[in-house]
C-alpha cells in the first residue's frame, strides 16, 4: 500500500524519500526537491524545485489547511483500509464544517450538478482561508449557510444527491 492524501477533495499519492542530504517528495510519481526552514510550527518558508513559498498551517484532528504561496490546501491522510472497508450505498454527499468558521464565499446554488472535488465553497477560520470541495459528484440538494454567517465544526454546510450509476 502507497501513502494516499486528499488534497482539496482529490486524491494523490504521496511518497517522502531521501537521497542523502536531499529531501524529495514523490507525488503522482513525480519527484520534487523540498526544503523547509520552520520560523515556528505554524509558518515558515517552502522551497520547492528551488522556488520559496512562504506557509501558514493550521491543524484540526487530521486534516491540515495549507496556505502556501497565496494558494489553499486542505489535506488529510487516507485511511486504506478504512476507506476499502467502506461502501457508501448511497453515497454521502454531506459536506460538514471541518472546523468552526465563517462563509466568505459560495460558489454553487441549490440544483447546481456538480463534480467530486469542485470547490463549492470558502470559509475562513483561524485567519486561513480554506476552500471546501464536493465529495462526491451530484447534484447540490441544500445550502445550510449564507455568506457572513458563522458556523460550527460538523455543521452540515451543503448537501449534495450522488450521481447513480444509471444518471450520472
Amino acid at each position: 500500500m502507497r501513502p494516499q492524501y486528499r488534497i482539496n477533495g482529490c486524491l494523490h499519492e504521496v511518497v517522502p524519500k531521501r537521497q542523502g542530504h536531499t529531501r524529495r517528495i514523490g507525488i503522482d510519481g513525480r519527484d520534487l526537491d523540498v526544503a523547509q526552514v520552520a520560523a515556528d510550527q505554524h509558518r515558515g518558508t517552502l522551497i520547492v524545485a528551488g522556488h520559496r513559498y512562504a506557509y501558514h498551517v493550521a491543524q484540526d484532528d487530521g486534516t491540515l489547511y495549507i496556505h502556501l504561496g497565496g494558494r489553499h490546501f486542505e489535506v488529510g491522510i487516507v485511511d486504506e483500509f478504512q476507506a476499502a472497508g467502506r461502501h457508501d450505498a448511497d453515497g454521502d454527499g454531506d459536506l460538514r464544517a471541518p472546523m468552526p468558521g465563517v462563509v466568505e464565499a459560495i460558489y454553487v446554488a441549490v440544483g447546481d450538478r456538480v463534480a467530486a472535488g469542485q470547490p463549492m465553497l470558502l470559509i475562513e477560520s483561524m485567519k486561513l482561508q480554506t476552500e471546501i470541495h464536493a465529495p462526491v459528484a451530484g447534484t447540490v440538494s441544500a445550502i445550510n449557510v449564507e455568506v457572513g454567517g458563522s458556523f460550527q465544526r460538523n455543521a452540515l454546510l451543503v448537501a449534495v444527491a450522488a450521481a447513480s450509476e444509471e444518471h450520472p
